[in-house]
């Protein structure tokens, strides 16, 4: 009679486990991380674009993109303010790009941010060649031995990065580029947020087809980085993380690519800081940057027949080879008509959907 009354309580018990999100364990710290925050890090990337780029990764609970919250998000602005500080006090580079990629269907996928520099006195343009190489093929992978070694190699281009910063946040008045213009505003724009704009981009970026590709920006005149307030940063972040889930959740075969550029070096052609995010409708379009050799979680799987792995093999040549060209290419400006029609249609979709 006892064990009767005693049975809904064990049954709760045992059962908690299989309901509750159990809080995974925090990585432990390695040779290889430069600094440690409350819920990210600074480290020596794993899938590395060139021979100097940090990462930042979350070593919490929280690993898509669309997961990270607002306290992550913030910690985010304050590591990346850290790395530019450190590259300008070391004199190694005062331009950088950061890029993120996310997709729902990597069941394992670790959201992170490259943070890429390009030194004042480098091949500036042969590393961005590079870079988009790794893009489309995918990028080579460190070995820990591999990591901690890069890491040593670059300590002297990192030793400022636990110093305390001073943000410079400009003047922060309209100047004369394309997002203070109120002609583009009224064209482009397709979500007005409180500290932020969305724009859609005049000449998308083309993978095979023309993909959705959209820039947020501070309404406030920023050039780069660096003049971000925490709050712009946050906004534009969780603006984005609005975008994956709106395209991602009828689509799991949806990757979003996320960039931001500063400096010409880098590649940035307007005077005011942005937001690429570009929406790729299939992910097997391009390679997963968390493990280089597979392009979706089927590939993992072993192949029994040597014919079906050679025609894969050469299937993803061919398509980085797709990549790479269509990257190096100029994008094709939309037509007044077509720019409207785009225009118009996320303007509905978005304020549906915000």
């Amino acid at each position: 009679m006892r064990f009767i009354k005693l049975a809904p309580a064990i049954f709760l018990f045992l059962a908690f486990p299989l309901f509750s999100d159990i809080p995974k364990p925090l990585h432990a710290p390695r040779a290889y991380d430069l600094l440690r925050g409350e819920n990210l890090k600074i480290c020596v990337p794993a899938c590395y674009y060139c021979d100097d780029a940090l990462e930042i990764q979350n070593i919490g609970n929280h690993q898509r993109f669309c997961q990270w919250n607002a306290a992550e998000q913030a910690e985010t602005y304050d590591l990346l303010q850290r790395i530019a500080n450190t590259w300008n006090k070391s004199n190694y580079a005062h331009n950088y790009l950061a890029y993120g990629m996310t997709t729902p269907n990597l069941r394992s996928e670790r959201f992170s941010w490259a943070v890429i520099p390009y030194p004042d006195n480098g091949w500036n343009r042969l590393k961005q060649i590079r870079v988009i190489w790794n893009v489309a093929f995918g990028s080579p992978q460190n070995s820990d031995e591999e990591r901690v070694a890069k890491a040593t190699s670059i300590k002297e281009q990192t030793q400022y990065l636990s110093d305390p910063y001073m943000p410079d946040y400009g003047s922060g008045k309209p100047a004369k580029d394309a997002f203070c213009d109120g002609k583009v505003i009224e064209n482009q724009r397709v979500f007005e947020g409180k500290r932020i704009n969305v724009f859609y981009d005049r000449a998308p970026e083309r993978i095979v087809d023309e993909n959705p590709h959209f820039l947020i920006t501070p309404k406030r005149h920023a050039v780069k980085l660096t003049e971000l307030t925490e709050d712009e940063y946050t906004e534009s972040m969780e603006t984005a993380q609005k975008i994956a889930d709106y395209f991602q959740r009828d689509n799991p075969r949806c990757t979003l690519h996320m960039l931001h550029k500063t400096g010409e070096a880098a590649g940035q052609t307007v005077p005011h800081w942005h937001l690429h995010v570009i929406v790729v409708k299939d992910d097997a379009y391009l390679p997963s940057f968390q493990f280089p050799c597979v392009k979706s979680p089927t590939s993992c799987t072993r192949i029994s027949s040597p014919f079906l792995h050679l025609q894969r093999q050469f299937g993803r040549i061919w398509q980085g080879c797709q990549n790479f060209i269509y990257l190096m290419l100029p994008n094709r400006k939309l037509t007044d008509e077509e720019l409207n029609e785009r225009v118009a249609f996320y303007s509905r979709e978005f304020e549906q959907s915000f």
